[in-house]
């Protein structure tokens, strides 16, 4: 198979020292000999969504990573201030057409099809399912907890990874905002015979929990808080371990913390009304620190959501 562009500029664009690949213009030329289209209104980004439209799974990251938007994000502001969210819920406004509210994130579907065949496995590819299996598997592994613990899961989503935890013994609780999620786990928990305790909420349920838990877990989940900073705060009272699996959280994002650009994500943000958001890895280690975790990260090579970052106290 002929080498393609990337097989020559992923390499080197690895290379770089951090503070260069942060670096506009040079993320600019990398872009340009990948062949990247930049899309800047959301008629360019409509244009570029329809290209989605009948795809098999196996062809969408492919065509997820030919298209990013460009914005001009203004001067640089406090990351903690009231003015940075609100540039950034603008920024998610422009590109969904609407104003963010929690239950934005709401998914819908067929419970009855996916108690049957679940994501990943309901993309019938390969890819897909091996690394996200790998992941779970990986997520698990850097948990690192002794038989019969006490777990808390953020976001499980399709709930993967909460059932293989509670099918290990564990004593799982998972909160999601979504009914459907919720309903998918409670049949899959009971068609594998093992239990799980599921509460209807959103991250903002975190200060009225009211119990501790061996450890708490984000997996892809915790880049769809808006309100992440309260919801660190109130992490110390939950747990002394905290596990965040499949986070976009890179040394090269260019804000602190903010809306993604990467066309996956704008096609979260467009098509689902998603919160898509990103964090520079200093930024979410200050964060982190300044609440007094120790942050150890893992990365399983080869893998898109194979980088773990554990919190200790």
């Amino acid at each position: 198979m002929p080498a393609s562009p990337a097989d020559f500029v992923g390499p080197v664009w690895r290379r770089l020292p951090r503070s260069v690949r942060r670096l506009r213009a040079f993320r600019c030329l990398r872009e340009r000999a990948l062949g990247v289209r930049v899309v800047k209104t959301r008629d360019q980004l409509d244009a570029e969504l329809a290209r989605l439209d009948g795809a098999p799974y196996a062809e969408e990251k492919s065509i997820f990573a030919n298209f990013r938007m460009s914005v001009d994000r203004g001067e640089k502001l406090d990351p903690a201030s009231p003015a940075y969210r609100d540039r950034e819920l603008a920024l998610y406004r422009f590109i969904s057409g609407k104003d963010y509210e929690p239950r934005n994130d709401i998914t819908c579907f067929d419970v009855d099809e996916a108690a049957q065949r679940p994501f990943p496995y309901s993309t019938q590819s390969s890819h897909g399912v091996g690394e996200h299996l790998i992941a779970v598997g990986f997520a698990i592994k850097m948990l690192d907890l002794p038989a019969g613990s006490a777990v808390l899961e953020f976001g499980p989503g399709w709930g993967n990874l909460t059932i293989a935890l509670a099918r290990m013994g564990h004593h799982v609780t998972a909160i999601d905002i979504a009914p459907d999620f919720l309903e998918l786990i409670r049949r899959r928990a009971k068609q594998e015979r093992c239990d799980v305790t599921l509460v209807d909420g959103d991250f903002s349920i975190a200060s009225t929990l009211g119990k501790r838990f061996d450890a708490v877990v984000f997996f892809e989940s915790f880049h769809h808080c808006l309100e992440h900073r309260a919801l660190v705060s109130q992490l110390s009272s939950l747990t002394d371990r905290v596990v965040f699996a499949g986070e976009p959280i890179t040394d090269d994002f260019d804000v602190p913390w903010g809306i993604r650009l990467d066309g996956e994500s704008l096609w979260a943000i467009r098509r689902n009304g998603w919160f898509e958001c990103g964090f520079r890895e200093d930024y979410f280690r200050g964060l982190m620190t300044a609440h007094g975790w120790t942050i150890t990260k893992h990365v399983l090579d080869g893998v898109p959501a194979g980088t773990v970052f554990v919190a200790t106290r």
